[in-house]
């Protein structure tokens, strides 16, 4: 919503300029610890790392990097040959498309360059793209010049509608839904289903997060709904189970909706699924 993403925009501007102007921030060719919020920001040298408040504000936008991240990791463990290319060094970049992008639509360049900080050895292709993308910033890319580590591209419209023309020359690695609510209700399930058809069916890994553990519970069944009516010859596996995710936001909003007044977390909970022919 705008008032979600205003909120986020307001916490960018802080972390922007209270925090990530901290020159220590810059630690070349060394790979930050992705165990756990505190381990990471603390790797990063990030000041006040052990401060609740330091790590709520931090994690309201690094939530979406270090999720990616995490994923990129839990894939390579699962299966190093598999996905021996998280962790090789390799000429190309990983790419990953964020799909259906909202108030991390609006994160700047220096919040996605944590990827690198994250995997030192790679270069990044970031592919933000959903109908709430700002329309100006369609068909551009921002990269620093410094070291041209991390790329973000942006794309307004419907995923499954620019699929051609953003994957011809932007392939992507890992897919990622931040909280869609896909299982929340039938007009949702009905605005992601052709989108999400896309992802699960192209063989590629995709990272699915929600708000909390009953939210899991629907996407999960939304999901598996999808795959029944749109993708019956597909088999759906989770290459990671529906699970706590360690880089959820630790800043809640409050939501009301159908199960009343709650405090959700952003990306609090994940799964990553993969489809294969039966």
């Amino acid at each position: 919503s705008s008032i979600h993403a205003s909120r986020c925009v307001h916490v960018i501007y802080f972390v922007f300029f209270h925090l990530l102007q901290n020159p220590n921030f810059i630690i070349e060719g060394e790979r930050a610890c992705i165990v756990d919020w505190e381990s990471y920001l603390v790797s990063r040298s990030f000041p006040a790392a052990s401060n609740p408040r330091t790590k709520r504000i931090l994690s309201r936008v690094f939530t979406f990097p270090l999720s990616i991240a995490k994923a990129l990791e839990d894939l390579y463990l699962k299966d190093e040959k598999k996905y021996d290319y998280i962790m090789r060094e390799r000429t190309d970049p990983i790419v990953v498309s964020v799909v259906g992008a909202r108030a991390e639509g609006l994160l700047p360049l220096i919040v996605w360059r944590e990827l690198a900080y994250c995997f030192p050895d790679n270069r990044f292709e970031v592919v933000v793209s959903g109908p709430d993308v700002r329309k100006d910033l369609h068909g551009t890319s921002v990269q620093e010049e410094r070291d041209k580590l991390v790329r973000v591209h942006y794309f307004h419209g419907n995923f499954e509608d620019m699929r051609e023309e953003i994957e011809t020359s932007l392939s992507p690695d890992l897919y990622a839904v931040f909280n869609s609510g896909i299982g929340h209700n039938d007009e949702i399930y009905t605005g992601w289903k052709h989108a999400m058809a896309c992802m699960l069916g192209s063989g590629k890994p995709t990272l699915l997060t929600c708000f909390d553990e009953q939210d899991l519970k629907d996407d999960q069944a939304g999901i598996e709904r999808l795959c029944i009516e749109e993708m019956s010859d597909k088999s759906l596996e989770y290459v990671v189970g529906p699970s706590k995710n360690i880089f959820g936001s630790c800043f809640g909003d409050v939501s009301v909706d159908k199960l009343g007044v709650r405090m959700i977390f952003s990306n609090s909970h994940r799964m990553i699924c993969e489809s294969s022919s039966k």
